[in-house]
């Protein structure tokens, strides 16, 4: 997804590629507090949501270890 720089709390004018990741809310606030590439999820519930941007402010290995969190979270149950 595509969104505003500003609208995520980056610097710098223009989009910014995002990536909305699902995470535990404890989780999600303790990681915005420690990176600060990571804010709060862009269009979705900022509770249990967080954005990453793939500009490369982000760190690589986290946003990988996130996409997994992200993914256990939100793959059907049986």
């Amino acid at each position: 997804l595509k969104g505003p720089r500003h609208r995520v709390g980056l610097s710098g004018d223009g989009q910014a590629a995002l990536l909305n990741l699902k995470c535990d809310p404890l989780m999600s606030y303790g990681l915005m507090q420690e990176y600060p590439d990571i804010r709060p999820a862009y269009h979705m519930n900022k509770s249990h949501w967080v954005t990453a941007a793939l500009d490369g402010t982000a760190d690589d290995e986290l946003v990988t270890f996130l996409v997994g969190v992200s993914v256990d979270l939100t793959k059907k149950k049986k």
